[in-house]
């Protein structure tokens, strides 16, 4: 039954004929072996059914008086964890050594899509602007796809991919829409139904979604929910540490009252531009410009208001 022959069938075939896709000539030095030595041998491969599914399968063999006893176990169930478990740490050390988010999230979709039969994800981020949301990765999604949600605003209106990222709530459609099917319609699958979870922060607030489309003959989703979850956790601890990143840059380079560049990012760049100038017979100007009578505001209204001045003047410079 393991390797979908029967008894019939199996009766009087060779081993190397009966466990398909194993080494046949290991297969006959592993029993003679143990038909030499009374020891035992154990192996697992890949057995391949004649319906063309393919399974994990572990075989003990051992001598006994009048020959040899092969025990066969289906593995496929822990095989298909190491791969997994084996992934995840691929992502996590990925995230550890600041690898590109866009990286890190195609690497989550492509994990959990491998866990899910007939099924592609997409992961969307929250846009620094708070109010639309960018396709982080969908690697197996069609360009039409990205060209929907890319830019999507984010509210109650949005497509059942992006919703979660407003309602902080799991969100499960079929795919009745016509502008969701038009997007979806190069895809090798003919997807019927989306299920996208929120991608929360460590304050509660999302910060992206995940969509997994499938088509209706497919393994239900809700029967893979731990996978899922995991992804998204793994997901929000990359957007996560990214944006920290991001923002410990900028805190670097810039200075925190204004938001202007700093002394340390304008030296950087002077030097950049004086090479250039050097390099192209060029010049460079610095301008400085100054505040008049700045101490007697202070002075007079306060630091407080003083930094009011100051950002102020930011921002009309900046525009």
């Amino acid at each position: 039954e393991l390797i979908g022959k029967s008894r019939e069938h199996a009766l009087g075939i060779s081993p190397e004929t009966l466990f398909t896709g194993a080494d046949a000539r290991r297969i006959r030095d592993e029993f003679a072996a143990v038909y030499r030595s009374d020891t035992f041998e154990e192996h697992e491969w890949m057995q391949t059914r004649e319906n063309g599914t393919r399974l994990w399968l572990h075989r003990r063999v051992v001598r006994v008086d009048d020959g040899l006893v092969a025990i066969v176990r289906d593995v496929t169930s822990r095989k298909h964890a190491e791969v997994r478990r084996a992934e995840q740490i691929r992502v996590l050390e990925m995230i550890a050594t600041s690898a590109p988010l866009e990286d890190i999230l195609d690497s989550i979709v492509r994990v959990l899509q491998s866990q899910i039969s007939r099924c592609a994800g997409a992961i969307m981020l929250r846009d620094d602007d708070g109010t639309h949301v960018r396709l982080g990765a969908a690697p197996t999604l069609p360009p039409a796809f990205a060209a929907l949600v890319d830019g999507e605003p984010i509210g109650p209106d949005a497509s059942p991919a992006t919703l979660p990222v407003y309602s902080c709530e799991p969100v499960s459609r079929s795919l009745s829409e016509p502008r969701i099917a038009l997007a979806l319609a190069g895809s090798a699958v003919a997807f019927t139904h989306c299920r996208a979870l929120p991608i929360l922060g460590h304050d509660g607030r999302a910060v992206g979604s995940l969509a997994l489309f499938v088509s209706g003959d497919a393994e239900p989703i809700d029967g893979k929910a731990q996978a899922a979850e995991l992804a998204v956790r793994l997901a929000g601890i990359a957007i996560e540490r990214t944006a920290s990143e991001k923002r410990i840059r900028h805190m670097a380079t810039h200075d925190a009252l204004t938001g202007l560049p700093n002394r340390t990012l304008m030296s950087d760049r002077l030097e950049q531009m004086m090479l250039q100038a050097q390099r192209y017979e060029r010049s460079v100007a610095v301008v400085f410009v100054d505040l008049d009578n700045f101490k007697i505001i202070n002075d007079s209204l306060g630091h407080s208001a003083g930094d009011d001045l100051l950002r102020e003047t930011a921002v009309r410079m900046a525009n």
